[in-house]
Order: structure tokens, then sequence, then C-alpha cells
């Protein structure tokens, strides 16, 4: 078990379009509905992605999230920034 971490690009922040979560240290089996579900909790989402290794077709452990609202994104990285995941990397 490995803590995620949830942020957002400084930069996003000071240009106040903040609504993306990255997040690192994903279980490398996870799918994008699995990270949808984890963090759909928070508001809507409009676009989820997990990274693919190209030739294993294993996950990278890292995702990331497009909420409608930055509200929500923030939301988001308050409450799961840290969070313990099974599996992580």
């Amino acid at each position: 078990m490995v803590d995620v971490a949830i942020y957002t690009n400084f930069c996003d922040v000071l240009n106040n379009c903040c609504n993306i979560c990255w997040c690192v240290g994903l279980p490398t089996d996870w799918t994008q509905a699995e990270l949808e579900e984890l963090v759909s909790q928070f508001g809507v989402i409009t676009e989820v992605r997990v990274l693919y290794d190209a030739v294993t077709r294993k996950g990278k452990g890292v995702g990331f999230a497009r909420f409608e609202s930055m509200s929500s994104a923030a939301m988001c990285i308050g409450r799961l920034n840290g969070v313990t995941v099974d599996g992580g990397m």
C-alpha cells in the first residue's frame, strides 16, 4: 500500500484554471473506470485518463481527472492527497 499524491500544476493555480487533478502513485493495474470511481464523488468529471506503457500495456501509476469546476478539483485534492491505495507504486 502506497500513498497517492493528487495535485494540480502551480502554473494552473496562478492562471486560475486548476480544474485538473494529477494522480501519481496509482496501482499499475488500475483502469480509467477505477480512477473515475475514486474521484467522481467530488463533482462532475469531464475527462479521466490513466497513462499506460505502450509496450507492456501496464499502467504507469499516473493519471488525471478533469472536473467541470475548479471547486470540485480543489475538494478532490484536499480530500485525496496522501490517501493510501492498495497496490500503488
